[in-house]
């Protein structure tokens, strides 16, 4: 991957969690969150946040970038 290719997807990851977490708090506040909607969204962003630690320290460790 290049340098940029992992920069878009650290872009991405973001943009998914940010909308994850709104899905999340819109269904709390709408009294939705017994019909699984704002624990689907919280996995989701749990998921997102791990994948941003993990493109995280491929950028810190300088992973080979082609």
């Amino acid at each position: 991957m290049t340098k940029e290719q992992i920069n878009r997807l650290a872009q991405l990851i973001t943009d998914t969690a940010e909308t994850a977490a709104n899905i999340e708090l819109q269904a709390l506040a709408g009294g939705k969150a017994d019909d699984g909607i704002a624990a689907m969204a919280s996995g989701l962003r749990t998921n997102c946040t791990s994948c941003l630690v993990l493109v995280n320290g491929l950028m810190q460790e300088g992973a080979r970038c082609e």
